[in-house]
C-alpha cells in the first residue's frame, strides 16, 4: 500500500540521517584531533626553534608565526628572526649566513620533535664565518647523540669537532683515493706516545746537514 511504501521510505530517510550525522561527527572528531596534533607540534617546534637559534646566534631571537591562528590550516607559517644587534626582520632581507642559521635552527628543532636516524648536510657552512661554523658544529655534535650526521665540509672548525673524518683525493692516475681517520682513536693514540726527547730539535738540524 501507499502507507507501507511511505513508512519504508521514511525509515530509509531516518537511517540516512543517522549515518550522515555519524559521518559528520567523525569528521569533526578527526578535524579536532588534527588541529590538536598540529598545534602541539607547532608550539614544541617553535620553542625549540627559538632555543636553538639563540645557541647559533647568541643575543638573537627567532620565532614562527601562524598566518591564521584561528584557522591554522587556511594559512601558512611565517618566520621572524632578529640576529644579534639587528631589528626583527623577515627572511627576505637577511644575509646568506643569517638565512643559513635560521634554516639550520628550524631543521634541528624539527629533529628534536620528530627525529630522523640519519642526516646528510652538504657544505652548510659555506656562507658562515669561523665563529658561526664552530657554533653550528657544536650543535651538530649535541644532536649526534640522537642521530648520525654526514657533513660535507672544507672548514677546519667543522672537521676538528667530528668523530670521524673521510678524505677524498684524486691521484695523478685519475683514481679516487679515500681515507678515513677516527679522531677519537687518533687522540688516544697520540696521548699514549712517549715524551719527545729534548734533543730532537738538534737531531733534526744534524739530519738536515747530511
Amino acid at each position: 500500500t501507499v502507507k507501507e511504501r511511505f513508512d519504508e521510505i521514511d525509515m530509509r530517510r531516518q537511517t540516512i540521517q543517522r549515518e550522515r550525522k555519524s559521518i559528520l561527527d567523525a569528521i569533526d572528531k578527526i578535524e579536532l584531533e588534527k588541529t590538536r596534533t598540529f598545534m602541539k607540534a607547532y608550539h614544541e617546534i617553535n620553542r625549540e626553534f627559538a632555543r636553538i637559534f639563540q645557541k647559533l646566534s647568541p643575543g638573537g631571537s627567532a620565532k614562527m608565526i601562524l598566518d591564521r591562528p584561528d584557522k591554522p590550516f587556511e594559512g601558512g607559517v611565517s618566520i621572524e628572526a632578529r640576529p644579534r644587534g639587528k631589528k626583527i626582520s623577515s627572511l627576505e632581507i637577511l644575509s646568506g649566513g643569517e638565512k643559513t642559521l635560521v634554516a639550520l635552527s628550524f631543521i634541528f628543532s624539527v629533529q628534536e620533535f620528530y627525529p630522523a636516524p640519519f642526516y646528510v648536510m652538504d657544505e652548510i657552512d659555506a656562507a658562515l664565518d669561523a665563529p658561526n661554523v664552530h657554533r653550528v658544529s657544536m650543535v651538530i655534535k649535541e644532536f649526534a647523540s640522537q642521530a648520525q650526521f654526514l657533513v660535507i665540509s672544507h672548514r677546519e672548525e667543522n672537521i676538528v669537532n667530528a668523530d670521524r673524518i673521510y678524505g677524498v683525493s684524486m691521484q695523478q692516475s685519475g683514481i679516487t683515493d679515500i681515507f678515513s681517520v677516527d679522531l677519537e682513536e687518533e687522540a688516544k693514540r697520540l696521548l699514549e706516545l712517549p715524551d719527545v726527547p729534548p734533543n730532537i730539535e738538534e737531531n733534526l738540524k744534524q739530519n738536515k746537514k747530511i
